[in-house]
């Protein structure tokens, strides 16, 4: 940074030190030959590293001594010659947590987006205010941004027997959200679907035999270089009587969850359905999460909470956001 502010005087960076502390970068120098000619070499080199000159030039192009001595910095900026607040060392199992987040991070993230379109989300949101499909539709066709070009997603929808004795039906096959889908992207497919999106007047929910259906094809499609996730938006509602109940949703998935194939189902559910303890187990069997919700506002962050997730996937605690 102060290599860049001095040869772009106009435009300088400002420097923000990080306020919770920060970690003491190093610069160890290992020697790891038996070649004597090399060694000879590097032994000179290190000591010429040593010298006051290469000191000097280390504090001017912006480093600190091994001592943690600064060098002339314009303080104009933000710069200053004390010490940052250091952190703790991490410790030996560390490193471990840091490089699986750092991998998780490199995976790309794919998505099956089940939208709710059952009567029950016909229901107000508030009193005189929009239906709950039209405040989940809406918010959700703005959370797709959120989400990269390097994401995969499909949607469907559901309530009963909307494709012949399926409760559900494919709208978006899954695939790259900048992938061609007829004349316009992926992205703005799923975006306008979700955000235009119509209820089935007087259709029960059939919320649990979709979401069996949905997990067997997430677990057989699987790809292991994605995060692979169930995205449900809904009323919480089930209430088909055609549609398997919680406890034969439960036993069928139980024996799917393989830790070597991880699907999480993440629901965000408006309100707080007299169902919501059996979504709640459903969701944790897969290691996944319910999130109900009161306020439109509150459905942006949980697509972040979502993403974040990946960071500790397939072994995230039950209170990960």
């Amino acid at each position: 940074m102060v290599a860049f502010d001095r040869s772009h005087p106009d435009e300088p960076l400002a420097v923000r030190y990080p306020a919770q502390g920060t970690f003491q970068l190093s610069y160890p120098y290992v020697l790891t030959t038996n070649s004597r000619v090399t060694l000879a070499v590097a032994k000179a080199f290190e000591g010429m590293l040593r010298s006051e000159y290469a000191r000097a030039y280390v504090r001017y192009e912006g480093f600190r001594t091994s001592t943690g001595a600064a060098g002339t910095w314009p303080g104009s900026y933000g710069l200053t010659t004390a010490m940052p607040r250091l952190l703790t060392d991490p410790g030996p199992g560390q490193a471990g947590k840091e490089l699986h987040a750092w991998h998780v991070l490199g995976l790309g993230s794919r998505f099956l987006a089940i939208n709710d379109v059952s009567a029950a989300m016909a229901t107000p949101a508030a009193p005189g205010g929009p239906t709950l499909e039209q405040v989940l539709g809406r918010t959700s066709a703005a959370g797709m941004k959120r989400f990269p070009d390097s994401t995969q997603m499909g949607l469907w929808v559901f309530a009963s027997h909307l494709s012949g004795a399926l409760p559900y039906k494919q709208l978006v096959p899954i695939g790259p959200l900048p992938g061609q889908f007829g004349v316009i992207t992926r992205r703005q497919a799923i975006q306008h679907l979700a955000a235009t999106g119509r209820t089935v007047p007087h259709a029960p929910t059939a919320l649990y035999g979709t979401l069996l259906a949905a997990y067997k094809q997430m677990v057989a499609n699987y790809q292991p270089q994605y995060v692979n996730d169930i995205l449900v938006l809904t009323a919480g509602v089930e209430n088909d009587p055609s549609d398997i109940s919680a406890a034969t949703l439960l036993r069928d998935l139980r024996p799917m969850v393989n830790p070597s194939r991880p699907v999480e189902i993440l629901m965000v559910v408006f309100g707080v359905p007299k169902d919501l303890s059996d979504l709640q187990q459903i969701a944790r069997v897969t290691n996944g999460r319910v999130w109900p919700v009161t306020s439109a506002a509150q459905i942006p962050q949980i697509f972040y909470r979502a993403f974040g997730r990946r960071i500790c996937q397939p072994h995230c605690p039950r209170g990960h956001p």
